[in-house]
């Protein structure tokens, strides 16, 4: 109604918070991330985020997220098809040939289904769920609000050139892991095995890992308490001369290919063509922000591979 609308509108103005606003459209409950992407983060069902603040209005927002079918963007709209066998898909429409339509999911399912098959068709609605917000107080909705308003248009919102590296894995805590770091040491994350359960996790849009998010471990009082990440880099053609600037960095373990290193040794990485894994372990009481930035790469060409969802080009 125009009524909540106006006051969202004074919230926002005065109280409602857009780094709230982040943290709750990263909930996994909220589902935004699985969905939609901001820039080259996030997921390909729904439309890009990136520039939503400086080119909608508030109202438009707040109609997005309370009633998600009152204005779908071209190219969002769903199909539902209705099998021979009774089976009823609903999804956003990738290809369609003489043989068969291909659909992707809410869930990011892709499925393809042989045209000789299909009884009916018709469009559908928006794959966003009606009801999405209803869970949200007043003030998380402002907060929410507050951030996309703020996408593209406030600097701590905005995607910038620099080549933040914003693909990245999380260690999930898993009792066997920390058995295993417990009776062995910390380099037995860098190695395959059961336990060891590796998540997509992207940063923040400013760059930055939400640390807070990040699953410890700490086998041994004596020990500080650790949060690992890792990431995947592509380099083609020929050797890659890399430098990855970690801000800040005390303490902070390292490993290339599964080989502890030196975090100097990320100066000047060489780096042959293929694949390679860096990963970080991270002393999370004591350090309050952490980026990594491709500074510099010579040579071959440098991907940030997105194991997750996709295989995402970096900008170095």
């Amino acid at each position: 109604t125009p009524e909540l609308v106006d006051q969202l509108a004074a919230k926002i103005r005065t109280d409602a918070d857009p780094a709230r606003g982040e943290q709750i459209y990263r909930r996994q409950e909220m589902q935004c991330q699985r969905c939609h992407r901001i820039g080259p983060s996030g997921g390909q069902i729904g439309p890009n985020l990136v520039s939503l603040g400086g080119a909608s209005d508030l109202d438009y927002i707040v109609e997005s997220l309370i009633e998600p079918d009152a204005k779908l963007k071209e190219g969002f709209q769903t199909l539902v098809v209705l099998t021979e066998d009774g089976q009823i898909y609903t999804g956003l429409q990738l290809a369609q040939t003489e043989d068969s339509t291909q659909l992707v999911t809410a869930e990011g399912e892709q499925i393809t289904i042989d045209n000789d098959e299909i009884l009916e068709t018709r469009t559908g609605k928006s794959l966003m769920p009606a009801g999405l917000v209803d869970e949200l107080s007043l003030t998380e909705l402002a907060d929410l609000t507050a951030f996309l308003a703020a996408l593209g248009k406030q600097d701590d919102f905005s995607i910038t050139p620099r080549p933040w590296i914003r693909h990245w894995e999380q260690l999930k805590w898993t009792p066997t892991m920390h058995q295993l770091i417990a009776r062995t040491s910390v380099d037995a994350i860098s190695h395959s095995g059961e336990g060891i359960e590796w998540a997509g996790f992207e940063t923040f849009v400013s760059g930055t890992l939400p640390l807070t998010e990040l699953d410890r471990y700490q086998p041994h009082r004596e020990v500080p308490a650790r949060s690992f990440v890792r990431c995947h880099l592509l380099v083609q053609d020929a050797i890659a001369t890399v430098q990855v600037a970690i801000s800040p960095s005390p303490d902070v373990l390292f490993w290339l290919n599964g080989q502890p290193q030196g975090v100097d040794q990320l100066n000047s990485l060489q780096l042959e063509p293929g694949e390679h894994s860096l990963i970080f372990g991270l002393p999370i009481d004591q350090i309050g922000r952490f980026e990594a930035e491709l500074a510099s790469s010579q040579g071959g060409a440098v991907e940030v591979i997105r194991t997750d969802i996709q295989r995402a080009t970096s900008e170095p």
